[in-house]
């Protein structure tokens, strides 16, 4: 038997893996903005290549489920893989970031799948912007948080729309501390 067949489709399946979470991860373009909605409003989305990212992430990982579902359960071992693979499948979806809404009422962030969140203006209580992570955390009375990743567009337009709906909830050099 030929070492390389047999290792060719691992390093073939590794590689596109790591393709494709690379594209779910990298950061939203420079050049893009947030788009404005037709009911009124501003959306900020996720490039479309992490969209991509994602879904050949999700078809390779459902490419063993429906093989094992198809050739049937034979032990437990089967049973395991397939909880794994379906459980990695249901992480990707709950957690990858939620799009935001900005309208005149707050915001929202709309969520694949586990709820969206909303958080009134009023509500607003603070902010966290977190440099290294490249990230804006708005935090709500409630408790809720509403997270602009750096996959989301346009990090001073959304530091824009806090400054004209929570005027003196912002720090002063919040602009400057995304910058740097």
């Amino acid at each position: 038997m030929n070492p390389f067949a047999v290792m060719a489709p691992l390093i073939a399946v590794i590689l596109i893996l790591w393709g494709a979470s690379r594209l779910a991860v990298s950061d939203a373009d420079k050049d893009r903005s947030a788009t404005e909605a037709s009911g009124g409003g501003i959306v900020f989305l996720p490039n479309r290549r992490s969209y991509w990212g994602i879904g050949i992430i999700i078809a390779l990982l459902a490419y063993p489920v429906v093989t094992v579902l198809v050739r049937g359960v034979k032990d437990a071992a089967d049973i395991s893989f397939l909880l794994l693979c379906v459980g990695f499948i249901l992480f990707l979806l709950t957690t990858y970031p939620g799009s935001i809404v900005a309208t005149e009422n707050g915001l929202e962030q709309v969520y694949w799948f586990g709820g969206n969140k909303r958080v009134a203006w009023s509500d607003v209580v603070g902010f966290e912007i977190d440099k290294k992570k490249k990230r804006v955390i708005i935090k709500a009375r409630n408790g809720a948080k509403i997270v602009h990743t750096r996959q989301l567009p346009d990090k001073n337009r959304i530091i824009g729309e806090i400054e004209i709906h929570c005027p003196g909830k912002l720090p002063a050099d919040a602009a400057e501390q995304l910058a740097s």
